[in-house]
């Protein structure tokens, strides 16, 4: 299989980054010369979990070569695209929330090579919404995707898919019954399943960021979770979502979010410790060509060089 040219869509995306609400990927096949071809993707919707950037790619491109997914998908009001890319293949693994006319379901498919394979629903039910899904991909190949079911309070999914991705899970709660949760993000390290998430956890108007970590191998059940900081803080559109992004980098793992009017947040996860450090804000500034999500990702990079130089 070709390999992405990976650095070549990242310097794209940070050109072209938009705010988030697109739910349509494709996949660009160009000819390199000499008979042989190779592709690069493009995302445009809101990246989940890690996707192999520390920070959410988001590009919106109109090319008659482009093999799109989900070609309607923003006529169709579907969610917004999250994807991974598979660490053995650089294929790309991509999850959306599917309007199928009753509520939202989550689907995922992913480019084989010469096409995008047949959506596969890893939910199925009915006046439910499941929304906002994430991926990431371990080392070994396991497939992890969560989202977030809005039956009234909100909770948090999981399903998974082992390497030789043979067949999903049974989706499972993850959420604790003492908190909501919403909008998941998810990562891997040191073979353990990471979560962080958004919650509401007294309703008192207030916004928590949340994280969990499974304690033992990927396919043990049981949690550690943390509530790291509250805020009432109502994020940067206004409507709530903090944009809480878990990233994982040379074992290093960390979570960031929008905590006040341009500033961006982060905790570092203390492998010796076991325990989250003291979170740390850096402030972040844009004009009006630039526009504030493009800032807010930007900031990211530099969260991104602090947590390495530390």
């Amino acid at each position: 299989m070709k390999r992405f040219r990976i650095w070549q869509v990242l310097l794209l995306a940070l050109v072209l980054c938009s705010p988030p609400g697109y739910g349509e990927v494709g996949v660009d096949i160009t000819d390199l010369g000499g008979g042989s071809t190779g592709s690069s993707f493009i995302v445009m919707g809101r990246g989940g979990g890690d996707g192999g950037t520390p920070w959410p790619w988001t590009v919106y491109r109109e090319t008659g070569s482009l093999n799109p997914l989900n070609p309607r998908g923003d006529e169709y009001d579907d969610g917004p695209a999250a994807f991974a890319m598979h660490p053995d293949t650089g294929q790309p693994y991509v999850v959306w929330a599917y309007n199928d006319g009753y509520d939202y379901e989550i689907v995922l498919s992913h480019w084989d090579g010469s096409a995008w394979t047949k959506i596969d629903f890893l939910t199925r039910n009915l006046g439910i919404d499941d929304l906002d899904p994430a991926i990431t991909i371990a080392e070994d190949g396991k497939v992890h995707v969560t989202w977030w079911r809005a039956n009234g309070r909100g909770e948090i999914w999981l399903t998974e898919s082992d390497a030789g991705h043979s067949g999903w899970s049974d989706a499972q709660r993850i959420s604790s019954d003492l908190f909501s949760g919403s909008k998941p993000s998810t990562t891997t390290a040191d073979q353990r399943l990471f979560i962080s998430y958004q919650s509401e956890p007294f309703g008192l108007g207030l916004y928590g960021v949340m994280a969990m970590r499974r304690t033992e191998a990927l396919e043990e059940a049981s949690w550690e979770r943390w509530l790291i900081t509250t805020t009432s803080y109502q994020g940067p559109a206004g409507d709530g979502d903090l944009d809480i992004q878990i990233h994982e980098r040379n074992d290093a793992v960390w979570i960031d979010w929008v905590s006040g009017d341009g500033v961006i947040s982060y905790t570092v996860w203390d492998p010796v410790t076991g325990s989250w450090c003291r979170p740390i804000s850096l402030n972040y500034t844009w004009d009006e060509s630039e526009g504030e999500y493009l800032a807010r990702e930007r900031s990211r990079v530099s969260v991104r060089l602090a947590v390495f130089a530390q």
